[in-house]
C-alpha cells in the first residue's frame, strides 16, 4: 500500500486545526487555555524538523503525522485567539472622538500660517 505523504500531510493538518477550533466552539476546552499554549509554538518548528529528520526510514510516517498535527494544532489556536469578527461588526464605535473624563475633547486643534522658512516642535504630554 503506498500512501501519499503530501495528502497525509495536508489531512492531518486539517484535521488538528478544525479539532482545536470546533472543540472551542462547542467549549469542550476553554479559549484562554488555548490562547495560553500558543506560546509554545516552538515546539511546532521541533515538530516539523522530526519530521524532515525521520523522513526515509521507518518511522517516516509518525513522524509526518508530528510534523503535521503539531503545526495544526498552533493554527487552530491562533484561529480560536482571534477576536470575534461578529464584535467587530459595529465600526461606528471605533470612530468616536478621544474625550478625557471631564468630557472635553482631549484633541485640541491649532491653525495658522507660516512664513517662507518655519519648523514645527509638537510635545505631547
Amino acid at each position: 500500500m503506498s500512501i501519499r505523504r503530501g495528502f497525509l500531510y495536508a489531512g492531518v493538518f486539517l484535521l488538528a486545526a478544525g479539532g482545536v477550533v470546533l472543540l472551542a466552539q462547542a467549549g469542550a476546552i476553554d479559549e484562554s487555555s488555548v490562547t495560553a499554549a500558543l506560546s509554545l509554538w516552538p515546539v511546532a518548528v521541533i515538530a516539523i524538523g522530526v519530521g524532515l529528520l525521520v523522513r526515509g526510514t521507518r518511522a517516516a510516517i509518525p513522524g509526518i503525522v508530528l510534523a503535521a498535527a503539531v503545526p495544526g494544532l498552533v493554527f487552530g489556536g491562533m484561529i480560536v485567539a482571534v477576536p470575534d469578527l461578529a464584535d467587530m461588526a459595529d465600526l461606528a464605535s471605533w470612530s468616536t472622538p478621544c474625550v478625557d473624563a471631564g468630557g472635553a475633547d482631549a484633541v485640541t486643534g491649532r491653525t495658522g500660517a507660516f512664513g517662507a522658512a518655519a519648523t514645527v516642535d509638537l510635545s505631547v504630554a
